[in-house]
């Protein structure tokens, strides 16, 4: 087979496009212990198998030069990976607490539609058949056992369609 860094190479660089990667199937014993500018023009530095003195070498080196090393390490079907990193500042391209907008307040037509089909009072649900059965006092009772009862057809009524109806509700009180 291949070397273990040409086909790690290969598939990383098929995640993305816009990275550029090599590989050094060289005796990295001989780059940190002879040539230990090697490492300088690189932006991120990846490993496996390294024994401790060296990877305690490596990752100075790099931590000097403010290089990301990841050491990764294989034992058959599991594995480790460690980062040594100096400080990364990361910016969130996307605000934090961004504002979505759900149109609760001015549903689609398609989105009236479908809430319309749901009654919380007479607790109508057009895709459930409710067993429960409201008595004089305008109670909800289930029939096999006479206990007040909160209707099953309530809990499967979407989030968004409660807060619609709700929200319809207010403005009907309120005048818009």
């Amino acid at each position: 087979g291949e070397p273990r860094c040409r086909e790690i190479t290969r598939m990383l660089l098929e995640l993305n496009d816009e990275v550029k990667g090599n590989f050094v199937d060289e005796d990295p014993v001989s780059k940190i212990e002879e040539e230990p500018d090697f490492f300088s023009p690189f932006s991120a530095v990846i490993v496996t198998d390294l024994t401790e003195p060296l990877l305690l070498k490596l990752g100075a080196l790099c931590w000097s030069k403010s290089i990301p090393l990841f050491v990764g390490k294989a034992y058959g079907m599991i594995g480790s990976w460690r980062n040594v990193l100096p400080e990364v500042c990361i910016v969130e391209s996307r605000p934090e607490y961004s504002k979505e907008n759900y149109r609760l307040d001015n549903p689609f037509p398609q989105l009236t539609e479908f809430v319309e089909q749901y009654d919380l009072d007479e607790c109508k649900h057009p895709f459930l058949a409710l067993s429960e059965k409201k008595d004089g006092d305008g109670l909800w009772k289930d029939p096999q056992t006479g206990r007040t009862v909160v209707p099953k057809a309530h809990s499967h009524i979407p989030a968004f369609a409660l807060l619609i109806k709700v929200l319809d509700k207010w403005r009907a009180e309120h005048g818009g």
